[in-house]
C-alpha cells in the first residue's frame, strides 16, 4: 500500500507528449560562481553575491501547450562555494494571492512548486530533482531514467519561500556530497521547472521536445570546474569507525521512538530493547559496510513490519548489479527450496530441489538469511517470497566471494542428489535469457461454470476499476456461481482499488479499517538532528492526528489529505449492480500483501471465502504504510524506509494469532506434489475450482 505519489509526475510527462517545435535547437547554458561569503536561506535573496549572475530566464510552456509563452514567467539564479549548491527562483504572478498554498508530507507535490533537476555527472541519463512548493514544503526524486522518477531518495538539504506582490520567491541549499559525482566534470546538466496549479501550468527553462529526452534535454551549467571529487566514502574492505555506527544505530533508534507507530505492535519495549543491545554489541571494534548493514537489518527485522526496509548505499549495490549472479529462480517454502525457473545450460535443474550450495545445507543459508529480511508480523511467508525473489544479493551477504558455487541438488521424478559447479551469469546475460512476465496485470476468462480472476497488482485505479466493473457485469450476464480468485504474488497498492474490489464480495455493510494510528511527536518541537523525520511531515500528520487517552495518536481530519484514506468509522457498502453472490475461494501466497492481505483479512472476517495455498506475507491486523519516509544514517550512509502510518483492520472480534498473516484453509503443501512444478498445469487453481464445484454440488 502506497499512497505517497509524486503528482508531479503526471504533470512532467502529460505535458510532453504532443512534442516541442525545433528539436535541433541549441543547448542553453547557464554560468553559475563560486562564492566564499555565506547566504542564509530565508527566501528573501537579498545578500548581495547574488548580484554576481545573471538570471537565467525565458521559460517555455510544456503544459498544456507545449513550446508556448507561459503565463507567468520564472528566473532563476545559481552560487556554489565548496560544499553546498545554491539556487534561488523568482516565480512571477500577478495575482498572489491566487497562489495555491498546500499543507502536505514531504514529496507530495501539492498546490504551486518549483523545481531544478541536476545531472551532475552529464551523463545525460539520470539525474537528482529538488523541489519546493509555495508553502514551503520540499520534495525529492532520483530520476532513474526519463520515466522512472523515485521518491524513495529523500537528501539533506534545505529551502525556503516567501510571497510577495509579484508573486513568490524560494530558496535552496543544496549539499554538494547529496548529488554523488564520482567524475570530475566542469559541467552539469540543469532543468529548471514551475508548476501552476490553477492554471494546470507547467513551464521549463530548457525546451522538452520528447518524454524519452528528459534528462538528455537539460541545458548546460558551467563554471563549477573548481569542485573536489567526491570518492565513495567505503570500500568494500573498510574498517568503519565504531563510534560512527553506534551514533547512526542510535540515531535510528530515536528515530524510530520518536515518529514510527507500530514499534511495539508485535513485540514488548523491553524486547525492541534488548535487539537494540545485542545490535550495538555486534558492533564491536567497527565493522565492514556490508556486515553493519546486516546488523540493522538484524534489528529492523525485529520489529515485524515488511513495509520497513533497508538498503545500502547506492554505489555499493551499483557494483554489486555489475557482478555474476545466479542463473535461476527459487521458490522457498519452510519444507523446501526449488527451482522455479532455470537459466543455466544444465536442464537437469528445471524444477530440481536445492539441497545444498558449496557444502552448506540450504536450509542453513536459508534460517541464516531471513533473519535479514523484514515481514510482517512475527511469521516467516513474506520472507520466504522476497528472499526467493532476491536470493542472489541475500546470499551475497552470506558468501560474498563465490563466483562458481558448488550445487547439490534432487533433480525432479529422481530419488539420488547429483551436483554440479555451477557459472554463474553476468547481469546483461541473465537478464535476456529470463523468461520475463508480459502478461497483463489483471485477467479475467470464464472456464466452463467457473470465473477465474488473477489480479497481480491493485496499483492503476483506473484500469483497475474497469476491469473490475466489467468482469462483475460478464458473471452477472452469465450466471457463473463459481469464482477464484488468484492474488498470488499480489503485493498491493491502492486500497481503494482493494475495496471496490471487496463492495462486489461483501454481503453486508461492514467496517474495512478500525483506525489509523500515527506517532508524529506533536508535544514538543521536532529535533530533526534526532529523528532523521521531515519536518513538514511531522507537523502534517500532527495537524491531521488527535491524541486519545491511552496516549496513542490517531488520524481524523482525514480531508486533509482527500481520497487518502477510507472513512474508518463508515462501512463500506455493497454494489448493487452486478454483486456477486456466488461461492468464492482465493487464492493466497507469501507475495500476498499489504492491501491485498487487508482485503483479505475482511473477507476472512466475514466468511466470505475459502483460501487455498500458503500464508499471506501481509498480517492478519493491518500494516503500516501510507506515507513514508526515507532517512538516510549520517556515517554509514544506509538508507532506511520508515512508514508512519498504522492501518488496523477491523477485525478486533475474529479470533486470531497476534503477528500471523491470513492462513488458508487447504495449505499448498496438502495439495501440490514436486512433479506439479513441471509444465504447464497449476494444481492449486485446479484444486480451488473442484473445491467450488463440491461444495456446489453438496448444496444442491
Amino acid at each position: 500500500m502506497l499512497i505517497q505519489r509524486s503528482i508531479k509526475f503526471i504533470v512532467v510527462f502529460t505535458f510532453i507528449l504532443t512534442g516541442f517545435p525545433g528539436n535541433s535547437q541549441e543547448v542553453k547554458t547557464y554560468t553559475t560562481q563560486s562564492i566564499t561569503s555565506a547566504i542564509q536561506i530565508d527566501g528573501q535573496l537579498q545578500e548581495p553575491i547574488w548580484r554576481s549572475v545573471p538570471w537565467g530566464t525565458d521559460f517555455h510552456q510544456t503544459e498544456p501547450h507545449n513550446g508556448a509563452s507561459p503565463t507567468f514567467q520564472t528566473q532563476f539564479k545559481i552560487l556554489h562555494d565548496q560544499h553546498n549548491l545554491y539556487v534561488g527562483i523568482k516565480a512571477f504572478d500577478h495575482v498572489p494571492d491566487s497562489i495555491i498554498v498546500a499543507d502536505s508530507p514531504r514529496d507530495f507535490f501539492v498546490g504551486d512548486y518549483v523545481e531544478i533537476n541536476i545531472d551532475s555527472d552529464l551523463d545525460r541519463q539520470d539525474a537528482f530533482s529538488f523541489t519546493v512548493t509555495a508553502g514551503g514544503i520540499r520534495g525529492d526524486e532520483f530520476i532513474r531514467t526519463s520515466d522512472h522518477w523515485d521518491n524513495d531518495w529523500n537528501p539533506k538539504w534545505t529551502a525556503h519561500t516567501t510571497i510577495n506582490e509579484a508573486g513568490w520567491v524560494a530558496e535552496m541549499k543544496i549539499p554538494l556530497s547529496e548529488l554523488r559525482y564520482f567524475r570530475k566534470v566542469d559541467q552539469w546538466g540543469i532543468q529548471v521547472n514551475r508548476s501552476i496549479e490553477r492554471l494546470d501550468e507547467g513551464s521549463s527553462w530548457s525546451p522538452v521536445p520528447d518524454e524519452d529526452q528528459w534528462v538528455s534535454s537539460f541545458g548546460t551549467l558551467t563554471g563549477m570546474g573548481s569542485l573536489p571529487v567526491a570518492p565513495p566514502p567505503y570500500g568494500p574492505d573498510d574498517m568503519i569507525n565504531p563510534d560512527l555506527l553506534r551514533r547512526d544505530l542510535e540515531s535510528l533508534y530515536q528515530t524510530l521512538q520518536n515518529s514510527y507507530p507500530s514499534l511495539n505492535r508485535y513485540q514488548t519495549s523491553s524486547a525492541i530493547n534488548n535487539h537494540f543491545n545485542q545490535s550495538l554489541m555486534e558492533i564491536g571494534n567497527g565493522q565492514r559496510l556490508v556486515d553493519f548493514y546486516k546488523t540493522v537489518a538484524y534489528f529492523l527485522s525485529k520489529i515485524g513490519d515488511g513495509h520497513m526496509n533497508v538498503s545500502l548505499p547506492e554505489y555499493y549495490l551499483r557494483d554489486f548489479h555489475h557482478k555474476p549472479q545466479f542463473p535461476f529462480l527459487l521458490d522457498i517454502s519452510e519444507q523446501t527450496v526449488l527451482i522455479r525457473e532455470n537459466y543455466s545450460d544444465n536442464p537437469a535443474l528445471d524444477h530440481a530441489e536445492l539441497l545444498a550450495i558449496n557444502q552448506v545445507p540450504i536450509r542453513q543459508i536459508i534460517d541464516n538469511l531471513i533473519q535479514y529480511i523484514p515481514g510482517d508480523g512475527l511469521h516467516s511467508s513474506g520472507k520466504y517470497h522476497q528472499l526467493a525473489s532476491s536470493f542472489a544479493f541475500y546470499y551475497s551477504l552470506w558468501d560474498p566471494a563465490t563466483t562458481s558455487p558448488e550445487l547439490e541438488y534432487l533433480p525432479i521424478g529422481q530419488q539420488e542428489a547429483a551436483s554440479i559447479t555451477l557459472s554463474q551469469l553476468n547481469p546483461q546475460h541473465l537478464d535476456q535469457t529470463k523468461v520475463h512476465d508480459r502478461r497483463d496485470p489483471f485477467e479475467f476468462k470464464i472456464h466452463q461454470d467457473a470465473a477465474i480472476m488473477r489480479i497481480s497488482t491493485f496499483n492503476h485505479p483506473r484500469l483497475f476499476e474497469d476491469f473490475a466493473d466489467k468482469s462483475f457485469a460478464q458473471m452477472d450476464s452469465s450466471k457463473t456461481s463459481l469464482l477464484i480468485l488468484d492474488l498470488r504474488g499480489n503485493g498491493g497498492g491502492e486500497e481503494s482499488n482493494a475495496i471496490h474490489l471487496y463492495t462486489y464480495l461483501a454481503e453486508a455493510p461492514a467496517l474495512y479499517y478500525d483506525h489509523y494510528a500515527v506517532n508524529p511527536n506533536t508535544t514538543k518541537a521536532v529535533d530533526l538532528t534526532m529523528t532523521m523525520i521531515s519536518g513538514e511531515t511531522h507537523q502534517f500528520l500532527g495537524s491531521m492526528a488527535k491524541t486519545y487517552p491511552d496516549g496513542s495518536a490517531r488520524l481524523v481530519s482525514l480531508d486533509r489529505l482527500p481520497g487518502r484514506f477510507v472513512d474508518p468509522a463508515k462501512a463500506i457498502i455493497p454494489t448493487t449492480i452486478n454483486h456477486y453472490d456466488g461461492q468464492l475461494a482465493v487464492l493466497i501466497d507469501g507475495g500476498s500483501f499489504s492491501a491485498t492481505s487487508e482485503l483479505c483479512a475482511v473477507l476472512k472476517r466475514d466468511q466470505r471465502a475459502v483460501f487455498v495455498g500458503e500464508e499471506t506475507g501481509g498480517a492478519f491486523d493491518g500494516n503500516t504504510s501510507g506515507i513514508y519516509e526515507h532517512v538516510a544514517l549520517p556515517h554509514s550512509g544506509i538508507t532506511i524506509r520508515i512508514p508512519l502510518v498504522k492501518y488496523v483492520s477491523a477485525v478486533q472480534n475474529v479470533p486470531f494469532s497476534l503477528g500471523s498473516g491470513i492462513l488458508p484453509d487447504f495449505h499448498e503443501d496438502a495439495i501440490m506434489k514436486r512433479s506439479d512444478y513441471a509444465g504447464k498445469k497449476d494444481p492449486l487453481l485446479e484444486f480451488a475450482i473442484d473445491l467450488l464445484r463440491s461444495n456446489k454440488n453438496g448444496q444442491d
